[in-house]
């Protein structure tokens, strides 16, 4: 696995930041609101040597490696200096390279190695039978979706086996990794790239809410590219189709790890095949100076959650750089660390911290944050490409992730 690496933030530009309300046990010192401006360098910003971070005190740490390396988002066009399209951070594949047609009716994705249906509708257009449920065109309940699974495995459906006698319902993880954030529509991206019949839609996960574990289940639209919940899990109409996914992401580019839920629902759910990259053990490690590593991620993360108050989108970004200037500035619980190359984390990053067995907060039961926040919402550095007034944000309740207007204020988390 490549170790985790890290470049400098410098921000160049002045936006306009929200007067808001301080959150959590962790206050900015003076007027953490106002804006700044950084020119050049930003201060002692930490530079990059190697496998090496050299921080503001000229003390080199080794990165820590990280046991997946997680894919960048795809948004490759800079809304503001920071931002993820700036920053471009993960690993990344041309569209040419990405996905590779098998010639079977199957199409591989050579960044996670997992091998998806290329017919995403195949249930629609292939058996007529599923239509006269009661239910609109395509439209099957969460455990009709795992049926329909099951019965190409057992060549009652064969139409859509393509051969295989393995396909699964993928996990949210999985269904969310094809995903691109620099794309305005992911149907049209994904069907430009091979796949056909991608509905402008959500699909079913096979990963359940574990907040309402009768009625909801998680689903990915592929219109916009947002995770969220849907019910009614066992009766009522509610998804476009299901798309198939089968193999594993055993040393690809881009591994693809367990979501953290572990009780089975139903046959053939998340919980009950657990499929992607352990976590390891201990999945997160106190540095004893405020900050936090995520070692599936080799990611380091603020340890107070609420360092930084509520902002704006281009807020968010201006006082990542000014933490980064004066962190002595802000009042932040036991942070005696000196890097200088925080960020607001991207799309795929902040994703990365959710454990689908938990919610308010859904992050793993034993993490060591402080100050997060139990129903409010982080923002990431990733604009929307469908609207770019919004950016996505992440629900740190559920996991889920939308858009919002970049000037409406939300929780600022930093990375590095």
């Amino acid at each position: 696995m490549n170790s985790q690496k890290t470049t400098g933030v410098v921000l160049v530009t002045l936006a306009t930041i929200l007067a808001a309300s301080l959150v959590g046990g962790c206050p900015g010192v003076g007027t953490s609101s106002s804006s700044s401006v950084s020119s050049g360098t930003s201060g002692t910003t930490g530079a990059t040597t190697g496998d090496e971070t050299t921080g503001s005190t000229g003390t080199s740490t080794a990165s820590a490696a990280s046991v997946v390396d997680l894919a960048a988002t795809g948004q490759t066009t800079s809304y503001a200096a920071g931002d993820d399209g700036d920053l471009q951070k993960g690993e990344s594949l041309a569209a040419a390279a990405r996905f590779v047609d098998n010639g079977d009716g199957t199409i591989t994705d050579q960044l996670t190695g997992l091998m998806w249906l290329r017919d995403a509708s195949c249930l629609i257009h292939n058996y007529e039978e599923w239509e006269r449920d009661g239910w609109a065109e395509g439209w099957v309940p969460w455990q009709a979706a795992l049926t329909f699974i099951a019965q190409i495995n057992d060549g009652t459906l064969s139409a859509c086996a393509a051969g295989y006698g393995d396909w699964r319902l993928p996990n949210v993880n999985e269904l969310e990794s094809l995903v691109n954030a620099g794309q305005a529509e992911q149907y049209v991206w994904l069907l430009s790239v091979g796949f056909l019949r991608v509905e402008e839609n959500d699909y079913w996960t096979s990963t359940t809410d574990p907040d309402t574990i009768t009625t909801f289940a998680y689903t990915v639209n592929m219109d916009d590219g947002s995770v969220s919940r849907l019910g009614n899990k066992a009766t009522a109409p509610a998804i476009t189709s299901v798309w198939p996914v089968r193999g594993t992401t055993d040393g690809n580019s881009t591994e693809i790890w367990k979501t953290g839920q572990t009780t089975r629902y139903a046959a053939g759910d998340d919980g009950g095949l657990q499929m992607g990259i352990a976590w390891p053990i201990p999945r997160f490690t106190d540095n004893g100076d405020g900050t936090i590593t995520d070692n599936l991620t080799g990611l380091m993360w603020l340890q107070d959650a609420a360092t930084l108050s509520l902002e704006d989108w281009r807020g968010a970004l201006v006082v990542a750089d000014r933490f980064n200037d004066d962190p002595g500035h802000f009042e932040c619980e036991n942070y005696t660390a000196t890097y200088s190359d925080w960020r607001v984390p991207n799309r795929k990053e902040f994703f990365s911290l959710s454990n689908f067995a938990h919610h308010q907060p859904a992050l793993a039961d034993t993490h060591p944050f402080l100050g997060v926040s139990y129903t409010g919402t982080y923002w990431t550095s990733t604009a929307s490409a469908a609207d770019t007034d919004r950016a996505w944000h992440f629900d740190m309740r559920s996991g889920e992730i939308s858009t919002e207007y970049k000037v409406n204020g939300h929780l600022v988390w930093l990375v590095r």
